[in-house]
């Protein structure tokens, strides 16, 4: 037969691989499949989907009970209890996970519907990363909005990660269970993806995307291979695929790329195979064996998939838009520097480079490269320290994101596989080839994980009687690996702890990371997430882990967290910003950068927006005048005046023409509302935010603007006249 067969469950008591990759990927998919459902329906709430997820499991061990053993349940209870230790025990800090997956998950958990609720409108000034969450999909965030509301706590969220890892780890044993022991020891290692390992601390969701697509392409396999598939593995590729289609928009693409081999060589194997003429009936039947396949494997897994992913898919229909915005048609990548700002960054990591195979190369053969620069090229042997250490804070590497040994591997393989003579599985290289180069920003590796797949599909073709070509590699493999994750644990361990011990001695108190406050409770040294949207334009701090840097003067660059003692009053004088009582000010303040020229420091934004952070002591008894100066500044030449928005918290209270001659052009009333809001308010937390639209950049943004503003004084105080009506 030429279609992978659905063979009965085996009725032996003995532990199961299989069984044990199918309960690890049953518990991340159930709750969000639920969840999902929920929030279609407007029904429950992510606690009551994480509590019948865990009703559904019991079920299925039931269900089985007549072939489940002991040490199966007993390895499921113990991984699941492992991972939720190691993930509450490591916070996260990366910056994405920060900016707007803790935003959008937490919003869930409270109730927020994707579907329904708040979806981005861009004739406002949005939230714009909590908002624009609403349009990524979020299989990953569904399971840990469930987490959170059942436990409390953002950080066991993240245990999908090692779940999924160890799920592709029991199945790659599953699929190898025939096969000597080296070649086990190589599909083992081909789970131990160094994107998945790095990530794994996160809720960032590339590593997830690594094991999905590990468990894809071998599912893949059997129906290449014509192996026979049980009902339950049959169970667990569906579940991986609809997985894979919601956790990533690119997922929908890799997903989608599996489908079509998969019907693809359906169709060349029924028509090779059947010599029946004429040509044109063998075609016929073909077509329709591999649309059956179809039918049957693809509905069901975009069925899954439309449940699943309803958000952003089926939403963006829903809305009129195409339905992978902002991918296509979309304005706002150019806002979210997502691919505008990507083509920037090529053009700098990889000058020489110009198409998306030579970066591929490149990256694959270059020094890991965590910043926007150009990337260098090293000698495949070499590994210096220096390279191992980026992959404890790097999680977005633009070059050598796989490891600094990976190079040498790929290499090894490759000459393994000329030596020993090997025959390589054609369709799963179509496949993993396909899925690499189908998005063009495969240079970076977190994009297309799979590409760790690469030296060991060359490997997989080495023959058995010549499997002594595999030691050398498989030990380069482990070293890349472990090196990996040494140094990924040992610093974010370094940060966790260096970030406790910095609020433990405030415990209770109430701290500002971003937009985002967190409440240390002082029992185990942890502290709670919470998000409050008392900031709703972007506000990006320079975060280091563990380092609050209060005492620098350059501001956007000094702050990591702060408490409320940290924030300075209302100021009873005027900020004069060039005067030495100005600092606390100012290393209070985002986006300002402290420029030395002859005639002193001069501060100038670096960016479009800057920002003071105040602290209301007293309930207000009136108006605050506040008043403005400054000038813009151009590198290339004069510039207009330009119209900078003020805005307080996240109400606009005027517009100021920045170097207009008119003295009343810079002056504006505070009304006293908003100061007894945010004396209200947690923490008395009272932004001023002055924004200047639509700045160009003559360079990337990180680099310099090509104008803005220079800003020479500020003040804000009590309006001691009644303004007129």
């Amino acid at each position: 037969m030429f279609q992978a067969q659905i063979a009965p469950l085996a009725a032996k008591r003995s532990f199961s691989f299989l069984r044990a990759a199918f309960f690890l990927m049953s518990y991340v998919f159930l709750p969000s499949f639920i969840l999902s459902v929920f929030l279609l329906l407007r029904v429950g709430s992510p606690a009551l989907a994480f509590g019948c997820s865990h009703l559904v499991l019991p079920g299925i061990f039931f269900y089985l009970r007549r072939e489940i053993s002991w040490k199966e349940i007993a390895v499921f209870l113990l991984l699941i209890a492992f991972s939720y230790g190691v993930s509450w025990c490591f916070f996260d800090f990366f910056h994405d996970a920060l900016a707007y997956f803790q935003p959008a998950i937490r919003r869930i958990a409270e109730g927020f519907s994707p579907a329904y609720d708040g979806y981005m409108d861009f004739g406002r000034s949005p939230d714009v990363w909590s908002d624009a969450s609403t349009f990524y999909p979020k299989a990953a965030m569904y399971f840990a909005a469930c987490a959170l509301a059942a436990l409390g706590d953002i950080q066991p969220g993240k245990t999908y990660h090692i779940l999924l890892l160890f799920s592709a780890l029991f199945y790659a044993i599953h699929v190898t269970r025939n096969d000597g022991f080296l070649k086990k020891c190589l599909w083992i290692l081909a789970c131990l993806n160094p994107i998945a390992l790095t990530q794994w601390t996160s809720l960032i969701i590339d590593g997830a995307l690594a094991s999905l697509s590990l468990i894809g392409l071998l599912f893949a396999n059997a129906f290449f291979t014509q192996r026979s598939v049980s009902r339950l593995e049959y169970a667990l590729g569906v579940m991986a695929l609809s997985f894979l289609f919601c956790v990533k928009t690119t997922g929908f693409a890799y997903g989608s790329v599996i489908l079509f081999f998969i019907c693809l060589h359906r169709l060349y194997a029924v028509y090779r195979e059947n010599e029946n003429p004429p040509a044109g009936r063998r075609f016929f039947e073909a077509f329709k064996s591999a649309t059956v396949t179809g039918l049957r494997l693809g509905g069901t897994v975009l069925l899954l998939s439309a449940v699943i992913g309803f958000n952003p898919y089926l939403t963006n229909l829903r809305e009129g838009r195409h339905i992978f915005y902002p991918l296509v048609q979309g304005s706002s990548l150019e806002k979210m520097d997502t691919a505008a700002g990507l083509e920037d960054m090529t053009n700098i990591v990889y000058p020489e480079a110009h198409n998306r195979f030579t970066r591929f190369l490149f990256s694959i053969f270059a020094h890991p490269n965590p910043d926007p620069r150009p990337a260098r090229l090293k000698n495949p042997f070499s590994a210096p320290l220096s390279d191992w250490w980026i992959f404890g804070n790097a999680y977005n590497l633009y070059a050598g994101g796989l490891g600094p040994l990976f190079g040498l591997l790929l290499c090894l393989a490759v000459l393994a596989q000329v030596l020993s003579s090997g025959r390589g599985n054609l369709w799963l290289w179509l496949t993993l080839l396909m899925m690499t180069f189908i998005q063009p920003h495969a240079w970076v590796l977190r994009y297309s994980p799979f590409v760790w797949l690469f030296p060991f599909l060359c490997l997989d073709a080495v023959p058995q009687k010549k499997s002594r070509f595999l030691i050398v590699p498989l030990l380069i493999a482990l070293v890349n690996s472990g090196g990996v994750f040494y140094f990924l644990c040992a610093e974010q361990w370094r940060a966790t702890r260096m970030t406790t011990e910095d609020f433990a001695p405030h415990c209770g108190e109430t701290v500002f990371l971003d937009r985002t406050i967190f409440e240390f409770d002082g029992i185990f040294n942890r502290f709670d997430l919470k998000q409050k949207y008392v900031n709703p334009e972007e506000a990006f701090f320079f975060r280091y882990p563990g380092l609050r840097r209060l005492g620098q003067d350059a501001s956007p660059m000094g702050v990591n967290f702060f408490f409320s003692e940290d924030l300075p009053p209302l100021p009873d004088f005027p900020l004069v910003l060039s005067e030495e009582k100005a600092l606390p000010w100012l290393r209070m303040s985002e986006g300002l950068s402290a420029v030395d020229e002859s005639g002193g420091k001069i501060w100038r934004s670096s960016g479009n927006r800057i920002k003071f952070y105040l602290r209301v002591d007293d309930g207000p008894e009136g108006d605050l005048r506040l008043t403005l100066r400054g000038k813009p500044y151009d590198l290339y030449g004069p510039r207009p005046d330009l119209s900078v928005g003020v805005f307080v918290g996240d109400r606009w209270v005027g517009t100021w023409k920045a170097g207009c001659e008119n003295e009343a052009g810079g002056t504006f009333i505070v009304p006293a509302r908003l100061l007894k809001e945010a004396f209200e308010a947690e923490g008395r937390l009272l932004t001023l935010m002055l924004r200047i639209p639509a700045v160009p950049f003559s360079l990337p943004k990180w680099e310099t603007a090509s104008f803005g503003l220079e800003l020479e004084r500020v003040e804000l105080l009590p309006w001691r006249e009644k303004p007129a009506s």
